[in-house]
């Protein structure tokens, strides 16, 4: 049985069949609610209509999922949202998206399989306007087509247990007041993408946002091949713009391949040494003699099969040539890669 009075602020309670809208209309002032399932029942959320000054709301079922129907409006006052084992598709989040004062957003999945359940979640524009934190702890979730328009107020992003997610979205990056981007037994491609994200800010002067991986998960075979492929298609693709990004992307993707094979490097080499040679594209230059840099400090245990690999490939007259070259960012990224490989091949004599 419940006992409530009408200045109650702050109540947890265990559902049963006491929770009813009777009893929630005695505490109208109530602002903190905490709602715990441990049954195999499915539970009402029509016991909050009548709560018109919940700021803060967690629901939590250990068993059963809490189903939230489709049609259902959370009170608006609520700034802070914990859904835990709580049955909503993506496809229907703007029930949750759309309330207009949310600053906080918790979603966290139980670890039970949920067949048929959908993997893509597509926030619609101009959701979660005021969210300011979100964390997320699910590994149903694979693609995240979000962006910067959905959470235009985004501070703190916090992914847990996505084990599955491929990728954070670009563009959560270009949010302004974006500050933390933490990772914790998240995917390997899924952290690949928030240092990338990082990496890409840095370069547009935006030193504000960091990066923080707690535990990184590891690739499988599996994903091991398929990041090899990744790889060496953007790399040999005649898009300059997949070019200089596979460039940028080499040193992370690197580190995710669990044995970077001879063969592989020969031909991730082969292609870099042409972008040297196109001097009619001295960005792209610069991208491939900072890859090539990248590949030599990241194969400290294979050093020298990996400096007689750029050899056999004709590198050495190649940044020769380049050391005269007119651009300075050129000129000075050949010089540090050149000096660091003769470096390194005299302290492995």
């Amino acid at each position: 049985m419940v006992f409530c009075n009408e200045t109650l602020e702050d109540m947890n309670q265990d559902l049963d069949s006491s929770c009813t809208k009777e009893v929630f209309k005695r505490v109208p002032n109530l602002n903190k609610l905490g709602i715990l399932n441990d049954s195999y029942d499915t539970i009402s959320l029509d016991i909050l209509v009548n709560l018109p000054q919940l700021e803060t709301l967690k629901i939590s079922s250990l068993r059963e999922r809490v189903r939230v129907p489709v049609n259902f409006t959370f009170p608006t006052n609520i700034k802070k949202l914990t859904l835990g084992n709580c049955k909503i598709a993506w496809k229907h989040m703007t029930i949750v998206g759309s309330m207009p004062n949310l600053e906080v957003l918790k979603l966290l999945d139980g670890d039970k399989e949920r067949p048929g359940w959908e993997p893509e979640w597509e926030p619609t524009e101009g959701e979660f306007c005021k969210l300011k934190f979100l964390l997320l702890r699910t590994m149903f979730l694979v693609q995240w087509r979000a962006s910067n328009t959905n959470f235009k107020s985004l501070e703190c992003l916090m992914l847990k247990q996505c084990s599955k997610l491929e990728e954070i979205p670009h563009s959560i990056g270009d949010i302004p007041t974006l500050q933390i981007i933490e990772l914790d037994d998240a995917s390997p491609s899924a952290v690949i993408s928030a240092k990338q994200i990082q990496e890409d800010q840095e370069n547009l002067g935006n030193d504000i946002l960091q990066v923080h991986v707690l535990c990184e998960g590891q690739f499988n075979h599996q994903q091991s091949e398929e990041l090899e492929a990744k790889l060496i298609a953007n790399l040999e693709s005649n898009d300059d713009k997949l070019q200089i990004s596979a460039c940028s992307q080499l040193t992370n993707l690197i580190n995710g391949i669990n044995a970077l094979s001879k063969g592989l490097i020969s031909r991730i080499f082969s292609r870099l040494l042409k972008f040297l040679d196109r001097d009619d594209f001295p960005q792209l230059q610069v991208a491939a003699a900072g890859a090539i840099g990248d590949i030599l400090f990241c194969s400290s245990h294979t050093f020298n099969i990996t400096v007689n690999i750029l050899i056999e490939q004709g590198a050495v007259p190649i940044m020769v040539s380049l050391l005269s070259s007119a651009e300075d960012e050129l000129r000075g990224m050949v010089g540090v890669v050149y000096l660091s490989q003769n470096v390194r091949c005299q302290s492995n004599m």
